[in-house]
């Protein structure tokens, strides 16, 4: 008998079975951060369907509801109908959009049930304390429903329409579909993962098979920029997040120094130049005592789909370089535009219990200060209303505002920072 020969043999199968065990796992890694993606986005889009997720008795009851079982048979049908006919992938997205009809029907029967049901109306105040949808914080509970249903419906359908259809967005050249409508490979992704989706779909609530779609949807086009860096309060943050509660806010004139980012535009750039010089400002700020913690806003944006986050190069910037404490330092990686670096550290200013009554101070450049107190009709247009108050131009290279509770207002209408 070869020795060797057997030896190598052996060698062989175990690496085999090495290689089969890591693709194994990987996919199980994989399909694990797809589906914890998923929930991310859902919760930061979609706050209502998380909430009704999380009351079984609830949502059982609503499952229950002839019009609405009625709605999800003839959905049902429409889609097994497109699996059978579609040969592209607008037609998919047009199966899985609800109507107008639809629509109306499913606002109809939650605002009877809201009225009705002992836990929907509990579920209604928790919504209102959340200010996911405080734009209709004024509105009656009916109102208020439909309103909040109308956000998801319209919500679902722009994103079927972007990242499946492949309309363009309003910020093609960054938000963009990954693939072209008619790629062979992503119409075959697209039909397996919606004749997957509508199994047992009878069972299902009516908002589960179309929702699902157009989440799977910006997974499939690796557009899961809203999901990352998530719980803010950890990871790069959380040293920083520990510190607030110990903060004397009344020893600064300023809640925090926001730095808007600054995207090159060339690939392989890691920071723009003009991000240095707003870095360079602010840390002469900071330490003159304007504010407790700078908190630097921008996602993976420029160029578009970039591995590398304007936040957090500049966090490493500001650090390495201009040797500002880490623990001063939070990233705000999500912000694709002006109007969202405001609103996102508005946000943050809410949520992680910060001096709301102090002005959020923005450090940047002579050309995007000269226009930040006059983008009031493009908040509206963006973002649906302004997530500040007095807001006021100080000098060449800063601008002050207070922050407000429609910041906190959900957008799924920009879906990869919602």
């Amino acid at each position: 008998m070869d020795i060797n020969r057997v030896y190598r043999a052996y060698v062989k199968r175990i690496w085999i079975l090495l290689i089969l065990v890591s693709c194994l796992l990987t996919g199980i890694n994989t399909h694990a951060q797809n589906e914890n993606s998923s929930a991310i986005i859902e919760n930061k889009a979609f706050p209502f369907i998380t909430c009704l997720k999380e009351n079984p008795k609830l949502l059982k009851k609503i499952g229950k509801n002839p019009e609405l079982i009625n709605l999800v048979t003839h959905h049902k049908e429409r889609v097994e109908i497109a699996l059978k006919q579609c040969n592209n992938a607008g037609c998919y997205a047009d199966a899985l959009k609800w109507s107008q009809d639809e629509v109306a029907i499913v606002t109809d029967e939650l605002i009877k049930l809201s009225g009705q049901d002992k836990s929907f109306k509990s579920l209604i105040q928790t919504l209102r304390g959340s200010g996911s949808y405080n734009l209709y914080a004024s509105y009656e509970d009916p109102e208020y429903i439909r309103a909040v249903w109308n956000s998801v419906a319209e919500g679902a359908a722009h994103i079927l329409e972007v990242y499946i259809k492949g309309k363009q967005p309003f910020y093609a050249a960054t938000d963009s579909i990954s693939f072209k409508p008619d790629d062979t490979g992503f119409i075959e992704e697209l039909k397996a993962m919606l004749a997957d989706e509508i199994k047992g779909m009878k069972e299902k609530c009516f908002f589960e098979v179309p929702l699902n779609m157009a989440i799977n949807a910006l997974i499939l086009n690796r557009r899961d920029e809203a999901s990352r860096y998530e719980p803010l309060n950890e990871g790069m943050n959380k040293t920083a997040f520990d510190k607030i509660k110990n903060v004397k806010w009344e020893e600064y004139p300023y809640s925090v120094i926001l730095v808007p980012g600054k995207g090159p535009e060339e690939e392989g750039i890691v920071i723009d130049p003009q991000g240095i010089i707003r870095c360079r400002m602010a840390a002469e700020y900071f330490k003159k005592g304007a504010a407790p913690f700078i908190i630097v806003s921008g996602g993976h944006v420029h160029p578009n789909k970039t591995p590398y986050c304007e936040a957090v190069e500049m966090k490493k910037y500001l650090v390495k370089e201009l040797s500002v404490p880490g623990d001063a330092i939070f990233i705000e990686p999500h912000a694709r535009h002006t109007t969202t670096n405001m609103r996102n550290t508005a946000r943050m200013i809410y949520r992680f219990n910060m001096a709301a009554d102090k002005k959020i101070v923005i450090i940047t450049d002579s050309g995007q200060n000269s226009f930040i107190d006059k983008m009031e009709k493009r908040f509206i247009t963006e973002l649906g209303g302004v997530p500040y108050r007095a807001i006021k131009k100080l000098s060449e290279n800063t601008s002050a505002y207070l922050p407000d509770r429609n910041a906190l207002q959900c957008n799924p209408k920009d879906p990869l920072d919602p």
